[in-house]
């Protein structure tokens, strides 16, 4: 999973894993069945995800609306992975903060796997607001599989997803910060395919292969 998660663990108990040789970490990999077709973007910004407080979408909502490039954001999830449900205050609240800052934003609800494929290959940049101590988003990497540019909160296990400069990391919950780095790569598409090809490489030379080939080594 990740090293946070672990040391996360070490804190809580009397044992340190790290002194023995027969505990490491094992990180995740992105699913293999990816079909990702770069496609003429349609939107600047993208986020996946679950719409609740740690997942940050607020603070992205909050960074479009400062002052700087005019962004065109797909919100693809819900509060819950399948459609059904009320929508609760903090999703109503998303809405409204949208409307009333006049921002250009799909609010898709809850989609497919294949339809979240869909949408990843025609934006631009991917972002990864969270301000919980996110133990290893799976998003995170199919993010980087895809065209998009990853950007994502440099907390908990996210920032062990790329050591090559495959993801920009921002402070969490800092609007600014994220609406400077984002609008950075809107203004230069070379830096912006440059992150996306780093990050695709990085996700590329991680299967789910070597993380079989890990576990069974331990």
């Amino acid at each position: 999973m990740s090293d946070s998660i672990r040391f996360d663990l070490e804190g809580r108990s009397r044992f340190s894993t790290s002194r023995s040789p027969r505990f490491r970490t094992v990180h995740n990999a992105a699913r293999t069945n990816l079909s990702f077709v770069a496609q003429e973007p349609e939107y600047d910004v993208i986020y996946v995800g679950r719409l609740v407080p740690e997942k940050g979408v607020h603070v992205l909502i909050q960074a479009a609306a400062l002052s700087g490039l005019k962004w065109r954001i797909a919100v693809v999830g819900g509060k819950f992975f399948v459609p059904g449900g009320d929508e609760d205050a903090y999703v109503q609240d998303l809405y409204k903060q949208a409307d009333a800052n006049n921002l250009s934003v799909e609010f898709t609800g809850p989609v497919s796997p294949s339809r979240v494929v869909e949408y990843l290959s025609k934006s631009r940049v991917s972002v990864i607001p969270s301000v919980w101590e996110e133990p290893a988003g799976l998003t995170l990497l199919e993010s980087m599989a895809s065209p998009a540019a990853v950007v994502a909160s440099n907390v908990g296990g996210l920032p062990e997803a790329s050591k090559a400069g495959g993801v920009i990391f921002v402070p969490p919950s800092d609007p600014q910060a994220l609406r400077t780095v984002v609008d950075d790569l809107l203004a230069d598409e070379s830096k912006r395919r440059s992150v996306a090809s780093k990050g695709c490489q990085e996700v590329n030379n991680r299967s789910w292969k070597h993380v079989y080939e890990e576990l069974t080594s331990v």
